[in-house]
C-alpha cells in the first residue's frame, strides 16, 4: 500500500488506450515486486480461498510457482489498493515513476513457465 499510495485522480486523467504503448523494465518490475512481498507473502491457496475461486493454476500447471502466480499476486495487491481500473505501468505513470515511460520492444511471454524458466 505505501508504494502505491494515492494516484486516482491522475489516473483520471490517461487516456483509454495510452497504456497499451507503457513499458518497464523487468528488473523495475522484479525490484518493485520483491518490495511488494512477492513471492514470500504469496500463497496460492490462501489466493484462491479467499476469492472464493478454484485454484486452477495448480489443477493445470502444478505446485511449481508460474507467470500467472507472479500476475494474480499483483491483480491482487493493485484490487486492494483501490486501483483495478489500471494497470501497474499506468499507477507508475500517474504517480511520476520514471520507469514508467513508452516502451521500445514488444516481449511476449508465456505465463504458465515456471519463474525459474
Amino acid at each position: 500500500q505505501e508504494l502505491l499510495g494515492t494516484c486516482h485522480k491522475e489516473l483520471r486523467t490517461l487516456e483509454s488506450d495510452y497504456h497499451l504503448l507503457l513499458g518497464q523494465t523487468r528488473e523495475t518490475v522484479f525490484s518493485t515486486v520483491l518490495a511488494l512481498g512477492f513471492p514470500k507473502s504469496y500463497d496460492r491457496a490462501r489466493m484462491f480461498l479467499d476469492a472464493h475461486e478454484t485454484d486452477w493454476i495448480t489443477a493445470d500447471y502444478g505446485n511449481e510457482m508460474t507467470g500467472y502466480d507472479f500476475v494474480e499476486f499483483l491483480k491482487t495487491w493493485i484490487r486492494k489498493s483501490g486501483n483495478e481500473k489500471w494497470s501497474l505501468a499506468e499507477i507508475w505513470l500517474a504517480q511520476k515513476h520514471k520507469q514508467a515511460q513508452m516502451a521500445q520492444v514488444f516481449v511476449s511471454h508465456i505465463q504458465s513457465q515456471t519463474l525459474e524458466a
